[in-house]
């Protein structure tokens, strides 16, 4: 994330929804505004985060017991980053063997790719910055009030008599 820009500018990109540049091993990635397949696709990885706050008195322990979960944490903000749209590629390899020309189709998983350069590269400080400056222009209060009213909706109507 560049740093440059405060957290006001930084809030009004996101509402303005222009892209987000995001810096990873030395690769910058356009980080476009999210879609509603990508905010349900974040929320799924999320689920799998352990539900159990730490504990904040030992906290040299409770890093190395929730490391295990530190993939999930780079598949999220893979997420983010590349969209639901764009997770998996479908890639043809062609091999000739005695004049002969075979084509293979590949799909391969962006996200896992991304993820793991996430892992490897960011250091946690940044990890928590990255993940952090997402979450912003994630645009989670709108899919917030969607849900919320649909919800009050089907809360306050008739039910059979």
């Amino acid at each position: 994330m560049r740093r440059d820009k405060s957290i006001e500018q930084r809030t009004a990109d996101a509402i303005m929804q222009k892209e987000q540049e995001v810096i990873i091993g030395g690769t910058t990635y356009k980080v476009a505004p999210p879609t509603t397949a990508t905010l349900m696709e974040t929320s799924i990885l999320i689920a799998k985060m352990p539900r159990e706050l730490p504990n904040k008195d030992n906290i040299v322990m409770e890093a190395l017991r929730l490391g295990k979960y530190a993939n999930i944490v780079g598949q999220i903000i893979a997420t983010i980053i590349l969209g639901e749209k764009n997770l998996f590629e479908d890639r043809q390899t062609v091999k000739r063997f005695l004049g002969i020309k075979k084509i293979n189709k590949v799909r391969i998983d962006r996200r896992e790719e991304l993820a793991k350069i996430i892992i490897q590269e960011l250091p946690p400080s940044k990890l928590s910055e990255v993940l952090a400056n997402l979450l912003l222009g994630l645009e989670v209060s709108d899919f917030f009030g969607v849900t919320t009213s649909l919800i009050e909706i089907n809360i306050l109507k008739p039910t059979k008599k």
